[in-house]
């Protein structure tokens, strides 16, 4: 809410309107030192929305109203942009590869890998949960020449966050250690064979 004080103009504002309380509670809980004016009430169906309407045909009569009107103006410094690396390593075994989850800020935490073999990629899902920002973030993992590419995949919508990069570090490192790991497990077996 600070931030979007910081977007409008003095007496500009923001209407919220839901069905859910729990949600207008949460949302009118937010407001204190913001700024803002905040109007509350209740409205009948009035704005012709996809849910307004499918809540009003199911029997709700009220909907639950949220006007913030901009009083006083929030200064919020600029944020940092992100660069996210992508990164090269010479050597990638997909059977290898483990990815630790971390917690603390950011909290990254590994959901998914899909390897495919023939066309030489993989794609590493994380959730990345920052204070105030969790995403799901797809990294590539794939071949190019003589080394092999990590980067955040094409075609997602996501924020260049800290978290994010960390998140893309932390998969770059667990790949590394994949040919770390491939050697360690021959050497095994060549000193089982020598007992």
């Amino acid at each position: 809410m600070r931030l979007l004080n910081n977007r409008l103009k003095k007496g500009g504002g923001l209407k919220i309107v839901t069905d859910y309380y729990p949600y207008y509670e949460w949302v009118l809980g937010q407001g204190g030192r913001t700024g803002f004016k905040v109007e509350t009430g209740t409205v009948a169906p009035v704005y012709d929305t996809k849910f307004e309407r499918k809540w009003a045909g199911e029997g709700q009569k009220e909907f639950f109203e949220l006007n913030f009107i901009k009083k006083r103006h929030i200064t919020v410094p600029a944020g940092e942009e992100q660069v996210l690396k992508s990164y090269a390593i010479d050597d990638f075994q997909a059977e290898h590869f483990r990815l630790e989850d971390t917690t603390g800020d950011p909290t990254v935490i590994f959901k998914d890998m899909l390897y495919d073999g023939a066309r030489q990629r993989a794609m590493v899902q994380v959730l990345v949960a920052e204070e105030h920002l969790t995403q799901h973030v797809w990294v590539l993992i794939t071949k190019k020449k003589d080394k092999w590419s990590l980067t955040q995949a094409e075609g997602q919508n996501i924020f260049p966050t800290p978290g994010v990069a960390k998140a893309l570090d932390l998969v770059y490192q667990a790949a590394r250690q994949t040919v770390r790991t491939k050697q360690a497990v021959k050497g095994l077996s060549r000193d089982e064979g020598h007992n």
